[in-house]
């Protein structure tokens, strides 16, 4: 790359100065010389240059270097820049100098080998290489003598634009031509078309994504009220679309939707875009778009569609209000076998929004949208219960009759066209249609209450038939046994015999097939009520008998007897049911009073200190027991018995007149300690008890007497 290449130049032929004689010999000799000298040049061409400088001593001066440019001679002073193209032709003609001989001068290069542009016309791409042009280049020519650079020559080898612009062209690497393009647009920016293909580039190859929209978007903001700005923005929109970015997808349609022709499919095309990419991020702007294209909307399919969506995103922001309203206009629409759907919907709208009215229209237009069946009576049963429960009458009852049309066997509905029937006071289609219910099930209540409706609309026969049939139903458990005891009374009190034939009867039969403690009791309240005690006495005995499990039964059949002895004079029984009933009811205070009350004015004392030992036995805390054992004690004359008695009454009572009554039969019976005791307790409880203070001095100056006679004795 550095070597030094010399520079010859041939002489001048030299003329003498001689008369014409002289002419010849002398030219003749300068011939010999020149020959000479051409010879001696020839083989030793530097001597001759020495000689030269030997001669005319001038400092050598490098003017100029003498170029073929494609074949266009070019002349290029020091240190001076040539520009070429890499592509181009170039060829080295001639050094010029101040000498008419370039002696000891040489010419080098130290970026390329010098040497292969002598001899033919030769390009920098085959001495170099196409790969070395990708940036300018600045390639350096030097002069030389000795080891002395005298001058340097410059060449700015570069590519122009267009021959990026034809490499571009050229290749088919997506990478390559967006690099190419993009020198070419370094060096000639305005180039027509040019950025366009650059732009195309970037589109068509990976990787320039970024790049290429932020072109776009410079170009865009750019353009102003341009046009193009449209045709920019749907370059920019596709790109980001491709990108995936939602974004900016959104910012270039919320940019285009301006610029569109309003009356234009684009413009819907942009707004149905616009509105599907809101969902994500914004669906309340999605829903205002979805809303308008709706109301512009022309085609069936697209308006589901629309309201598809629409109805997605109010669910979604749980608006139920819109998506009732969406729901409302989806029906006309919508196919039989999904309208019932869309009238499920509606309804838990409505009823979620408390709109009874909304849920009532949804209800009436679900059971229409029905095939007939089983569901399409739920619904109209459903429609009628809630017309029912907002007082609606008329309309339940429509509703309810044509449930009963679709399921004539479904007694809810007739028992619903009853309850409605009573409502409107219809009493003859309430009969009707409780008797339709009844048919349709037995159950027990309806019955209960077909028969008393019977009989209070004066159908004594009818009712006495329905309570004969309650009678007879296969029932179990206490709440149907009762209703069953409770039915064979209404026959008894509705048959046509004489009632004391026809209990005589039921009775027989109550012996013969019942252990049902209820219906006895039931059996004995209704004799007792006729007075016929002896009747009265047998089924309430039985009742208790049956009633081990029913204590209601037994405290009220109990209750009774001792109200039937009463009435038949025998006190005997009387007071021997009454303590019964208290031992086994300890609530029933009543009867224990009762008991005590007459042996008091009989002055039974015997019995009642007997009953009341009973009685403290087995409710040993009750102080009234004990007051009831000690009233009799008293009045037995058992001072001992009676003693403990009080102490335990006033250990439960505590109060100052358990206490005094205690301290005074302690003092009557000599045991003065425990009664002093006692008495403090009075006054503990009582300050102002005089006779417990009485008692308590008394005995204390009778001590006082006492030790004084004592030490006297002494």
């Amino acid at each position: 790359m550095d070597a030094r290449l010399p520079f010859y130049h041939s002489s001048p032929k030299g003329r003498g100065k001689s008369p014409a004689a002289w002419g010849k010999s002398i030219l003749a000799v300068a011939a010999l010389l020149g020959l000479i000298l051409a010879f001696w040049y020839a083989f030793f061409p530097d001597s001759l240059a020495r000689a030269w400088g030997w001669a005319r001593p001038v400092p050598l001066e490098v003017k100029s270097l003498e170029l073929m440019v494609d074949r266009a001679p070019r002349t290029l002073a020091p240190s001076e820049t040539l520009e070429l193209n890499p592509a181009q032709n170039l060829f080295i003609s001639a050094l010029s100098t101040n000498h008419w001989r370039n002696y000891g001068l040489s010419l080098s290069s130290p970026d390329f080998d010098l040497t292969r542009f002598y001899g033919a016309p030769t390009s920098l791409l085959r001495v170099l290489g196409e790969d070395a042009w990708g940036e300018p280049r600045t390639l350096a020519i030097e002069v030389w003598e000795d080891e002395r650079r005298k001058a340097i020559f410059f060449l700015k080898v570069a590519y122009a634009a267009e021959d990026w612009v034809a490499r571009g062209d050229a290749t088919a690497d997506g990478a390559e031509k967006v690099s190419f393009y993009r020198k070419a647009l370094a060096l000639d920016p305005d180039a027509p078309g040019l950025k366009d293909k650059f732009l195309e580039s970037l589109a068509h190859a990976d990787g320039f994504e970024e790049e290429l929209a932020a072109l776009l978007e410079e170009e865009w903001r750019a353009s102003g009220d341009d046009p193009q700005s449209y045709n920019i923005l749907s370059r920019l929109l596709a790109l980001y679309r491709e990108l995936g970015d939602g974004a900016q997808e959104i910012v270039t349609l919320e940019r285009m939707l301006p610029l569109a022709d309003p009356q234009g499919d684009a413009r819907k095309a942009l707004r149905t875009s616009l509105a599907n990419l809101y969902r994500e991020t914004q669906p309340a702007k999605a829903a205002v778009l979805y809303e308008e294209l709706l109301s512009e909307s022309q085609d069936e399919g697209e308006t589901l569609s629309l309201l598809a969506l629409l109805l997605e995103l109010y669910r979604q922001s749980a608006d139920q209000g819109r998506e009732a309203r969406v729901l409302e206009r989806l029906l006309p629409l919508a196919t039989p076998e999904r309208a019932p759907g869309i009238w499920s919907e509606l309804i838990r709208l409505r009823e979620d929004l408390g709109d009874k009215e909304g849920a009532l229209a949804a209800w009436a237009g679900l059971a229409k949208s029905l095939p007939d069946g089983p569901l399409k009576a739920d619904a109209y049963k459903r429609l009628g219960s809630l017309y029912a429960g907002e007082g609606a009458w008329a309309l339940a009852e429509v509703a309810f009759l044509e449930a009963a049309r679709l399921a004539p066997g479904d007694f809810a509905v007739f028992q619903n066209l009853s309850a409605i029937a009573l409502e409107r006071g219809n009493r003859e289609a309430y009969l009707v249609y409780l008797q339709r219910t009844l048919a349709l099930n037995d159950n027990p209540a309806l019955a209960r209450e077909l028969a008393l409706a019977l009989e209070e609309a004066g159908r004594g026969d009818e009712a006495a038939a329905i309570w004969l049939k309650l009678a007879e139903l296969a029932l179990s458990g206490p709440e149907a046994e009762a209703t069953r005891a409770e039915a064979r009374l209404k026959v008894l009190e509705l048959s046509r015999p004489a009632p004391g034939e026809v209990a005589e009867e039921f009775t027989q039969k109550l012996y013969r097939y019942s252990q049902n403690g209820v219906e006895f009791y039931n059996l004995g309240v209704a004799y007792f009520k006729k007075k016929n005690w002896d009747a009265a006495e047998k089924a309430f005995l039985q009742a208790i008998d049956y009633s081990t499990k029913d204590q209601a039964a037994r405290e009220d059949s109990g209750a009774y007897l001792v109200a039937l002895y009463r009435e038949k004079g025998d006190k005997e029984a009387m007071l021997k049911e009454a303590a019964r009933l208290y031992e086994e009811f300890p609530a029933r205070k009543e009867f224990r009073d009762l008991v005590v009350g007459e042996l008091e004015i009989a002055k039974n004392w015997t019995r009642l200190s007997q009953t009341a030992s009973n009685w403290v036995k087995i409710y040993p805390q009750d102080a009234d027991n004990w007051r009831y054992l000690a009233l009799a004690q008293k009045n037995l004359g058992q001072a001992p018995a009676l003693i403990v008695s009080l102490l335990k009454i006033a250990e439960l009572d505590p109060t100052a007149a358990t206490w005094l009554a205690a301290a005074e039969a302690l003092e009557n019976s000599g045991d003065l300690a425990q009664a002093k005791a006692a008495y403090e307790k009075v006054l503990a409880l009582d300050e102002a008890n005089d006779r417990a203070g009485q008692a308590i001095l008394r005995m204390t100056l009778s001590d006082l007497a006492t030790q004084r006679g004592g030490r006297e004795a002494n």
